[in-house]
C-alpha cells in the first residue's frame, strides 16, 4: 500500500507543471467522525471510529469554446482509522467531468456530465474493490449569492472477494450496484462563507456488517466474515434498501486558495423485514489548491 500511495502522489503532482494557467492540484487533508461504521441497526453491533484523509487531486482543464469544455483529474485517498486499522485504505482514480453553459455570462443555467473509475485497495482483502461513478448535474447561479443544482447518477462496485460462508449466499459482499438523484443548494452570505445543502435518495444494494439474525439472513443475498473489526461474531451482509441522505457543509476562506471547510452526512438505509440503517459522520478538513 505505501509503493502505491508513493505512485499516486507522483502521478498527480506530475499531472501538470503548477504555473500551468489551465492546470491544477488540490490537497485536502480531513478529520473524519464515524458514529456507525457497520451500518449496523442494533446498538451492540454498531462500531464508531475516527480516521484522518489525504485527498490529492491533479486535474487539467480543456475549453472547446466560451461556453463549454472538459476538465480530467487524477484522483487520490486514503484514510488511515485510529481503531480498525483493517479499514485503512488508498483509492487510486481518475475523472472526466464534460460542463456546457447555455449562454453567456455567471446566472445562465448549466448542465454536465462527468465519469469516475477507481480502485480501493484495503488492509482487510475482503474489500478491495473498483469503482465506476457515471452522473449529470443540471443547475443554475440565480444571484450572486445563490445557486442550486439537481442530478443523477449510477454507480457500481465490483468487490474482488468471493469467499461465501453460507451455503446459497454469494461471498461477493462488496459487488454493489444502485442509481440516486439528488438535489443541492448553495448559499454565500459573504465573500469568505460558503454554505451548501444536499438531499439524495439511492435505490440500490448497500453493505452492512452485524451479527447473524433471521430477519437479515432473510434479506441478504451475500454474506461474508467481516475481519475488519476484529469480532468473530459480525459478518458482512449485502442487501438492497433505499437510502436518504443529507449532507450540511460550510466552507470559509482563509485565502483565494485555501479554506477550511466542515460537513455533516446523515443516512438512513431502508430495507425489508423492517431493517434500517442508520449513520453519520462529522468532518473537519482544510484544503489548499496549487497554482
Amino acid at each position: 500500500m505505501r509503493r502505491l500511495f508513493t505512485l499516486a502522489f507522483a502521478l498527480v503532482t506530475s499531472i501538470t507543471p503548477p504555473a500551468h494557467a489551465d492546470g491544477w492540484v488540490d490537497v485536502d487533508a480531513s478529520f473524519i467522525d464515524y458514529n456507525n461504521l457497520t451500518h449496523a441497526q442494533n446498538a451492540e453491533d454498531r462500531r464508531p471510529d475516527r480516521a484522518l484523509a489525504l485527498n490529492l487531486s491533479g486535474g487539467h482543464y480543456i475549453a472547446f469554446s466560451g461556453r463549454d469544455g472538459i476538465s480530467l483529474t487524477l484522483d487520490t485517498r486514503a484514510e488511515v482509522y485510529r481503531r480498525y486499522s483493517g479499514l485503512d485504505f488508498l483509492s487510486v482514480g481518475g475523472t472526466a467531468t464534460y460542463k456546457r453553459k447555455f449562454g453567456l455570462g455567471a446566472n445562465v443555467p448549466w448542465i454536465l456530465a462527468s465519469v469516475s473509475v477507481a480502485h480501493d485497495e484495503y488492509r482487510a482483502n475482503l474489500r478491495d474493490s473498483d469503482r465506476l461513478r457515471i452522473g449529470s448535474e443540471f443547475g443554475r447561479r440565480f444571484s450572486e449569492s445563490f445557486d442550486g443544482a439537481i442530478g443523477v447518477a449510477l454507480d457500481r462496485r465490483y468487490g474482488k472477494s468471493d469467499i461465501a460462508d453460507l451455503p446459497g449466499y454469494s461471498g461477493r459482499v462488496f459487488d454493489l450496484q444502485g442509481q440516486s438523484a439528488h438535489a443541492r443548494v448553495g448559499y454565500a452570505p459573504s465573500e469568505r462563507l460558503l454554505l451548501t445543502a444536499l438531499l439524495a435518495v439511492r435505490r440500490g444494494d448497500v453493505e452492512s456488517t452485524a451479527q447473524q439474525n433471521y430477519p437479515i439472513l432473510l434479506a441478504s443475498d451475500a454474506i461474508a466474515d467481516d475481519p475488519a473489526f476484529r469480532d468473530p461474531n459480525l459478518y458482512a451482509y449485502r442487501l438492497p434498501a433505499t437510502t436518504y441522505s443529507g449532507t450540511l457543509s460550510a466552507s470559509w476562506a482563509l485565502s483565494d486558495r485555501s479554506s477550511i471547510n466542515f460537513s455533516y452526512v446523515d443516512s438512513r438505509a431502508r430495507a425489508g423485514y423492517d431493517l434500517a440503517y442508520n449513520d453519520r459522520a462529522l468532518t473537519l478538513s482544510i484544503a489548499h489548491r496549487y497554482p
